[in-house]
Protein backbone atom coordinates (compact mmCIF):
# COMPACT_ATOMS: atom_id res chain seq x y z
CA UNK A 1 0.00 0.00 0.00
CA UNK A 2 1.48 3.01 -0.70
CA UNK A 3 2.41 5.56 1.84
CA UNK A 4 3.78 8.81 -0.34
CA UNK A 5 1.90 11.80 0.56
CA UNK A 6 0.65 13.86 -2.85
CA UNK A 7 0.78 17.43 -2.80
CA UNK A 8 -2.12 19.02 -4.69
CA UNK A 9 -0.99 22.18 -4.90
CA UNK A 10 2.17 20.71 -6.33
CA UNK A 11 1.24 18.19 -8.98
CA UNK A 12 4.23 17.18 -11.51
CA UNK A 13 2.90 15.73 -14.22
CA UNK A 14 5.54 13.50 -17.14
CA UNK A 15 5.25 12.66 -20.16
CA UNK A 16 7.41 9.59 -22.19
CA UNK A 17 8.46 11.06 -25.70
CA UNK A 18 11.57 8.87 -26.04
CA UNK A 19 11.02 5.36 -28.81
CA UNK A 20 10.72 2.12 -27.40
CA UNK A 21 13.49 -1.03 -28.11
CA UNK A 22 14.09 -1.71 -31.53
CA UNK A 23 12.00 1.16 -33.07
CA UNK A 24 13.38 2.68 -36.15
CA UNK A 25 14.52 6.46 -35.89
CA UNK A 26 14.57 9.02 -36.73
CA UNK A 27 10.77 9.49 -36.35
CA UNK A 28 10.17 10.69 -39.92
CA UNK A 29 12.21 7.02 -40.70
CA UNK A 30 9.20 4.58 -41.62
CA UNK A 31 11.70 2.02 -42.96
CA UNK A 32 11.49 -1.24 -40.74
CA UNK A 33 13.64 -3.85 -42.44
CA UNK A 34 15.98 -3.58 -39.90
CA UNK A 35 13.72 -2.88 -37.00
CA UNK A 36 13.03 -5.75 -34.23
CA UNK A 37 10.56 -4.94 -31.72
CA UNK A 38 11.60 -6.71 -28.00
CA UNK A 39 8.71 -6.59 -25.83
CA UNK A 40 10.76 -7.42 -22.62
CA UNK A 41 13.65 -4.62 -23.53
CA UNK A 42 11.08 -2.10 -23.96
CA UNK A 43 9.31 -3.44 -20.37
CA UNK A 44 12.80 -2.99 -18.81
CA UNK A 45 13.63 0.53 -20.37
CA UNK A 46 10.09 1.58 -19.35
CA UNK A 47 11.01 0.60 -15.61
CA UNK A 48 14.15 2.57 -15.61
CA UNK A 49 11.49 5.40 -17.20
CA UNK A 50 9.30 5.06 -14.66
CA UNK A 51 12.24 5.06 -12.06
CA UNK A 52 13.80 8.06 -13.78
CA UNK A 53 10.22 10.10 -13.84
CA UNK A 54 9.46 9.33 -9.72
CA UNK A 55 13.27 10.92 -9.31
CA UNK A 56 12.48 14.05 -10.84
CA UNK A 57 9.71 14.40 -8.65
CA UNK A 58 7.24 13.07 -11.11
CA UNK A 59 3.24 12.11 -9.47
CA UNK A 60 2.43 10.25 -12.79
CA UNK A 61 4.03 9.34 -15.89
CA UNK A 62 2.54 8.23 -19.21
CA UNK A 63 3.88 6.44 -22.17
CA UNK A 64 2.68 6.61 -25.51
CA UNK A 65 0.00 4.89 -27.45
CA UNK A 66 1.19 1.03 -27.89
CA UNK A 67 4.70 2.23 -26.77
CA UNK A 68 4.44 -1.51 -25.61
CA UNK A 69 5.73 -3.02 -27.86
CA UNK A 70 5.86 -0.04 -30.26
CA UNK A 71 3.36 1.60 -33.08
CA UNK A 72 4.16 0.25 -36.54
CA UNK A 73 5.15 3.77 -38.24
CA UNK A 74 3.57 2.34 -41.74
CA UNK A 75 0.97 0.07 -41.32
CA UNK A 76 0.52 -0.22 -45.61
CA UNK A 77 4.32 -1.21 -45.52
CA UNK A 78 5.52 -4.53 -46.16
CA UNK A 79 7.01 -4.97 -43.06
CA UNK A 80 3.39 -5.46 -41.79
CA UNK A 81 2.22 -8.37 -43.95
CA UNK A 82 5.92 -10.26 -43.81
CA UNK A 83 6.05 -9.71 -39.86
CA UNK A 84 2.34 -9.49 -38.39
CA UNK A 85 3.07 -12.89 -36.32
CA UNK A 86 5.87 -11.37 -34.90
CA UNK A 87 4.57 -8.23 -34.11
CA UNK A 88 1.59 -10.52 -32.63
CA UNK A 89 3.70 -12.31 -30.10
CA UNK A 90 5.39 -9.42 -29.09
CA UNK A 91 2.18 -8.11 -27.58
CA UNK A 92 1.63 -7.61 -23.98
CA UNK A 93 -0.78 -10.20 -22.15
CA UNK A 94 -2.71 -8.88 -18.93
CA UNK A 95 -1.58 -10.35 -15.99
CA UNK A 96 1.20 -11.68 -17.71
CA UNK A 97 5.29 -11.11 -16.31
CA UNK A 98 5.83 -8.08 -18.18
CA UNK A 99 2.06 -7.06 -16.92
CA UNK A 100 3.63 -7.19 -13.16
CA UNK A 101 6.80 -5.63 -13.87
CA UNK A 102 5.30 -2.45 -14.66
CA UNK A 103 2.75 -3.26 -11.90
CA UNK A 104 5.76 -3.44 -9.42
CA UNK A 105 7.39 -0.16 -10.68
CA UNK A 106 4.22 2.08 -10.08
CA UNK A 107 4.25 0.50 -6.20
CA UNK A 108 7.72 0.64 -5.85
CA UNK A 109 8.47 4.25 -6.96
CA UNK A 110 4.55 5.28 -5.52
CA UNK A 111 3.64 7.04 -9.02
CA UNK A 112 0.75 6.72 -11.15
CA UNK A 113 1.59 4.77 -14.73
CA UNK A 114 -0.42 5.52 -17.43
CA UNK A 115 0.41 3.23 -20.78
CA UNK A 116 -0.02 1.89 -24.04
CA UNK A 117 0.20 -1.21 -25.12
CA UNK A 118 -1.06 -3.69 -27.81
CA UNK A 119 -3.16 -6.61 -25.99
CA UNK A 120 -2.85 -10.60 -26.75
CA UNK A 121 -6.24 -11.06 -25.65
CA UNK A 122 -7.38 -14.81 -27.00
CA UNK A 123 -7.22 -15.15 -30.32
CA UNK A 124 -7.11 -11.18 -30.96
CA UNK A 125 -5.07 -8.05 -30.28
CA UNK A 126 -6.24 -4.82 -29.04
CA UNK A 127 -4.99 -1.18 -28.85
CA UNK A 128 -5.26 -1.16 -24.88
CA UNK A 129 -4.29 1.76 -22.11
CA UNK A 130 -4.13 1.08 -18.64
CA UNK A 131 -3.33 3.63 -15.47
CA UNK A 132 -1.83 1.93 -12.49
CA UNK A 133 -2.09 3.63 -9.05
CA UNK A 134 1.02 4.49 -6.92
CA UNK A 135 0.42 1.16 -4.70
CA UNK A 136 0.60 -1.14 -8.23
CA UNK A 137 -3.44 -1.44 -8.07
CA UNK A 138 -4.98 -1.43 -11.38
CA UNK A 139 -7.14 1.78 -11.56
CA UNK A 140 -8.24 1.73 -15.40
CA UNK A 141 -7.93 -0.98 -17.73
CA UNK A 142 -9.39 0.15 -21.45
CA UNK A 143 -9.34 -0.83 -24.80
CA UNK A 144 -9.76 1.72 -27.71
CA UNK A 145 -13.02 1.48 -29.13
CA UNK A 146 -13.20 1.97 -32.81
CA UNK A 147 -9.03 1.45 -34.03
CA UNK A 148 -8.57 4.18 -36.63
CA UNK A 149 -8.75 3.67 -40.44
CA UNK A 150 -5.76 0.77 -41.56
CA UNK A 151 -5.30 0.17 -37.73
CA UNK A 152 -8.43 -2.08 -38.08
CA UNK A 153 -6.80 -4.48 -40.25
CA UNK A 154 -4.75 -5.85 -37.62
CA UNK A 155 -6.67 -4.52 -33.69
CA UNK A 156 -10.09 -5.55 -32.92
CA UNK A 157 -12.48 -2.88 -31.83
CA UNK A 158 -12.79 -2.22 -27.65
CA UNK A 159 -15.86 -1.81 -25.62
CA UNK A 160 -17.35 1.62 -23.91
CA UNK A 161 -17.11 0.12 -20.65
CA UNK A 162 -13.53 1.43 -20.88
CA UNK A 163 -14.60 5.36 -20.98
CA UNK A 164 -14.11 5.74 -16.99
CA UNK A 165 -12.87 8.92 -14.99
CA UNK A 166 -11.12 7.92 -11.78
CA UNK A 167 -10.46 9.48 -8.35
CA UNK A 168 -7.49 9.65 -6.90
CA UNK A 169 -4.95 11.47 -4.49
CA UNK A 170 -3.71 13.85 -7.28
CA UNK A 171 -7.52 14.27 -9.24
CA UNK A 172 -9.98 13.01 -11.32
CA UNK A 173 -7.92 10.86 -14.26
CA UNK A 174 -9.43 10.15 -17.39
CA UNK A 175 -7.44 8.47 -20.76
CA UNK A 176 -8.01 8.03 -24.69
CA UNK A 177 -6.18 7.46 -27.29
CA UNK A 178 -4.94 9.48 -30.35
CA UNK A 179 -7.98 9.66 -32.65
CA UNK A 180 -10.44 9.03 -30.12
CA UNK A 181 -10.35 12.27 -29.43
CA UNK A 182 -11.73 13.29 -32.52
CA UNK A 183 -15.26 10.60 -32.17
CA UNK A 184 -17.66 12.96 -29.57
CA UNK A 185 -19.16 9.49 -28.64
CA UNK A 186 -16.13 8.71 -27.03
CA UNK A 187 -14.50 11.97 -25.61
CA UNK A 188 -18.46 13.38 -24.17
CA UNK A 189 -18.21 10.13 -22.04
CA UNK A 190 -15.16 11.64 -20.93
CA UNK A 191 -15.57 15.17 -20.24
CA UNK A 192 -19.14 14.38 -18.81
CA UNK A 193 -17.19 13.19 -15.65
CA UNK A 194 -14.83 16.05 -15.16
CA UNK A 195 -11.51 15.32 -15.41
CA UNK A 196 -8.57 17.44 -14.31
CA UNK A 197 -6.02 15.51 -15.62
CA UNK A 198 -6.61 13.84 -19.28
CA UNK A 199 -3.78 11.51 -20.79
CA UNK A 200 -4.37 11.78 -24.43
CA UNK A 201 -1.87 9.45 -26.03
CA UNK A 202 -0.48 9.65 -29.63
CA UNK A 203 1.61 6.91 -30.95
CA UNK A 204 4.75 9.23 -32.68
CA UNK A 205 4.81 12.76 -34.03
CA UNK A 206 7.15 15.32 -35.42
CA UNK A 207 7.71 18.92 -34.82
CA UNK A 208 5.29 21.60 -36.23
CA UNK A 209 6.06 22.38 -39.56
CA UNK A 210 7.51 19.19 -40.21
CA UNK A 211 6.88 17.59 -44.08
CA UNK A 212 4.32 14.85 -43.22
CA UNK A 213 0.96 13.39 -44.29
CA UNK A 214 -1.80 15.68 -43.46
CA UNK A 215 -3.39 13.01 -40.71
CA UNK A 216 -0.40 12.95 -39.26
CA UNK A 217 0.56 16.98 -38.65
CA UNK A 218 1.02 17.72 -35.21
CA UNK A 219 -1.78 20.59 -35.36
CA UNK A 220 -4.71 17.81 -35.45
CA UNK A 221 -3.65 16.64 -32.04
CA UNK A 222 -3.06 19.67 -30.76
CA UNK A 223 -6.24 20.85 -31.60
CA UNK A 224 -8.06 17.82 -30.45
CA UNK A 225 -6.22 17.87 -26.95
CA UNK A 226 -7.14 21.74 -26.94
CA UNK A 227 -10.72 21.67 -26.94
CA UNK A 228 -10.97 19.02 -24.41
CA UNK A 229 -8.65 20.45 -22.46
CA UNK A 230 -10.86 24.23 -22.45
CA UNK A 231 -14.03 21.81 -22.10
CA UNK A 232 -13.24 19.61 -18.89
CA UNK A 233 -10.55 22.82 -17.38
CA UNK A 234 -7.98 19.68 -17.53
CA UNK A 235 -4.53 19.60 -17.54
CA UNK A 236 -4.09 16.97 -20.49
CA UNK A 237 -0.73 15.37 -21.00
CA UNK A 238 -0.08 14.23 -24.73
CA UNK A 239 3.19 11.13 -24.37
CA UNK A 240 4.11 11.07 -28.05
CA UNK A 241 7.24 9.24 -29.62
CA UNK A 242 9.64 12.55 -30.70
CA UNK A 243 7.17 15.48 -30.02
CA UNK A 244 4.79 15.24 -27.12
CA UNK A 245 3.21 17.91 -25.19
CA UNK A 246 1.68 19.00 -21.75
CA UNK A 247 -1.27 21.36 -22.41
CA UNK A 248 -3.15 23.66 -19.99
CA UNK A 249 -6.46 25.23 -21.73
CA UNK A 250 -4.54 27.40 -24.09
CA UNK A 251 -0.94 27.23 -22.80
CA UNK A 252 1.46 24.90 -23.58
CA UNK A 253 3.41 24.19 -20.59
CA UNK A 254 5.96 21.94 -21.94
CA UNK A 255 6.77 20.13 -25.19
CA UNK A 256 9.36 18.27 -26.82
CA UNK A 257 11.84 18.24 -30.03
CA UNK A 258 11.25 15.57 -32.56
CA UNK A 259 14.58 15.89 -33.62
CA UNK A 260 15.82 14.81 -29.98
CA UNK A 261 14.89 11.47 -29.82
CA UNK A 262 16.44 9.20 -27.16
CA UNK A 263 15.83 5.28 -27.50
CA UNK A 264 16.92 2.34 -25.39
CA UNK A 265 20.36 1.68 -27.58
CA UNK A 266 21.35 5.05 -28.08
CA UNK A 267 19.50 8.35 -25.59
CA UNK A 268 22.27 10.46 -27.24
CA UNK A 269 22.08 12.69 -23.84
CA UNK A 270 18.64 13.47 -25.48
CA UNK A 271 15.89 13.51 -22.38
CA UNK A 272 13.33 10.88 -22.70
CA UNK A 273 10.60 12.22 -20.33
CA UNK A 274 9.15 15.79 -20.05
CA UNK A 275 7.67 17.74 -17.25
CA UNK A 276 5.48 20.19 -15.75
CA UNK A 277 3.93 21.30 -12.55
CA UNK A 278 0.70 22.53 -12.47
CA UNK A 279 -1.94 23.52 -9.14
CA UNK A 280 -4.66 21.32 -8.67
CA UNK A 281 -5.67 22.48 -4.93
CA UNK A 282 -8.54 24.55 -6.77
CA UNK A 283 -10.08 21.53 -8.73
CA UNK A 284 -13.57 20.77 -8.41
CA UNK A 285 -15.02 17.23 -7.98
CA UNK A 286 -18.17 17.56 -8.40
CA UNK A 287 -19.04 14.45 -10.86
CA UNK A 288 -22.18 13.62 -13.52
CA UNK A 289 -22.96 10.10 -14.41
CA UNK A 290 -23.47 9.24 -18.10
CA UNK A 291 -27.50 10.29 -18.06
CA UNK A 292 -26.25 13.59 -16.99
CA UNK A 293 -27.62 13.32 -13.57
CA UNK A 294 -25.55 14.86 -11.02
CA UNK A 295 -23.99 12.40 -8.13
CA UNK A 296 -24.35 14.32 -4.77
CA UNK A 297 -26.38 17.25 -3.87
CA UNK A 298 -26.12 20.26 -5.39
CA UNK A 299 -27.75 22.46 -2.71
CA UNK A 300 -26.71 22.19 0.55
CA UNK A 301 -29.42 20.52 2.53
CA UNK A 302 -31.12 23.44 4.53
CA UNK A 303 -34.58 25.05 5.50
CA UNK A 304 -35.36 28.70 4.21
CA UNK A 305 -38.10 30.61 5.38
CA UNK A 306 -40.46 31.08 2.70
CA UNK A 307 -41.74 33.92 4.34
CA UNK A 308 -39.19 35.92 3.48
CA UNK A 309 -38.70 34.89 0.01
CA UNK A 310 -40.62 37.26 -2.76
CA UNK A 311 -40.32 37.06 -6.30
CA UNK A 312 -42.33 39.46 -8.26
CA UNK A 313 -42.88 38.28 -11.88
CA UNK A 314 -43.56 41.42 -14.62
CA UNK A 315 -46.11 39.19 -17.55
CA UNK A 316 -46.14 41.88 -19.60
CA UNK A 317 -42.60 40.64 -21.44
CA UNK A 318 -44.29 37.50 -22.06
CA UNK A 319 -46.87 38.52 -24.08
CA UNK A 320 -47.52 36.55 -27.35
CA UNK A 321 -44.67 37.72 -29.90
CA UNK A 322 -42.55 37.10 -33.26
CA UNK A 323 -39.50 37.02 -31.07
CA UNK A 324 -39.11 33.50 -29.59
CA UNK A 325 -36.30 33.63 -26.44
CA UNK A 326 -36.86 37.27 -26.51
CA UNK A 327 -37.46 37.64 -22.90
CA UNK A 328 -34.54 35.80 -21.92
CA UNK A 329 -31.26 38.06 -22.70
CA UNK A 330 -30.52 41.61 -23.91
CA UNK A 331 -29.24 40.85 -27.42
CA UNK A 332 -30.88 42.32 -30.32
CA UNK A 333 -34.31 42.15 -31.17
CA UNK A 334 -35.40 39.20 -33.21
CA UNK A 335 -38.04 41.05 -34.62
CA UNK A 336 -35.54 44.04 -35.72
CA UNK A 337 -32.84 41.20 -37.10
CA UNK A 338 -35.89 39.50 -39.24
CA UNK A 339 -37.26 42.96 -40.56
CA UNK A 340 -33.58 44.25 -41.22
CA UNK A 341 -32.56 40.51 -43.38
CA UNK A 342 -36.49 40.59 -45.06
CA UNK A 343 -35.56 44.50 -46.34
CA UNK A 344 -31.69 43.71 -46.77
CA UNK A 345 -33.17 40.70 -49.37
CA UNK A 346 -35.53 42.22 -51.25
CA UNK A 347 -33.44 45.66 -51.90
CA UNK A 348 -30.41 43.46 -52.88
CA UNK A 349 -29.75 43.83 -56.69
CA UNK A 350 -29.84 40.44 -57.12
CA UNK A 351 -33.52 40.47 -55.58
CA UNK A 352 -34.88 43.36 -57.12
CA UNK A 353 -38.88 43.08 -57.84
CA UNK A 354 -38.86 39.80 -56.06
CA UNK A 355 -41.09 39.41 -53.90
CA UNK A 356 -39.58 37.91 -50.22
CA UNK A 357 -40.79 34.16 -50.25
CA UNK A 358 -41.95 32.34 -47.09
CA UNK A 359 -38.50 30.16 -47.24
CA UNK A 360 -36.39 33.37 -47.42
CA UNK A 361 -38.41 34.50 -44.34
CA UNK A 362 -38.31 31.60 -42.55
CA UNK A 363 -34.15 31.37 -43.25
CA UNK A 364 -33.71 35.20 -42.07
CA UNK A 365 -35.85 33.82 -38.68
CA UNK A 366 -33.32 31.22 -38.07
CA UNK A 367 -30.68 32.98 -38.69
CA UNK A 368 -32.15 35.82 -36.31
CA UNK A 369 -32.70 33.18 -33.78
CA UNK A 370 -28.82 31.91 -34.03
CA UNK A 371 -27.39 35.88 -33.59
CA UNK A 372 -29.67 36.65 -30.71
CA UNK A 373 -28.36 33.42 -28.96
CA UNK A 374 -24.97 33.61 -30.01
Amino acid sequence: MATRIFDKSNITLSAVVAAPAGWPLPVGDKDWSDGYLDLNATVNYGVKLIGEARGRGADLVAFPELWFPGYPKSLQAKWLFSRVEEYVAQSLVVDSKEWQSLRNAARDNEIFVSFGFSERGGDFIYMSQALFGPDGEVLINRRKVRPSGSERGLWSDGDMQGLQVVDTEIGRIGMLQCWEHLRPTMTFNLMAQMPNIHVGAWPYNQNPGADVENWEDISVAYSAIRVLSILTNSVTVTPSIGYGFINQFTTLLAESNSNNTASPEDDQGYAPIIYASVNGSAWSNQTYDLDGEEIGDFVPSRKYPTDKIVADLNAGNATESTEPFAIFNNSASATESLNASSSAVAESPGMINVPSSAPVQMAALVAAILFTWR
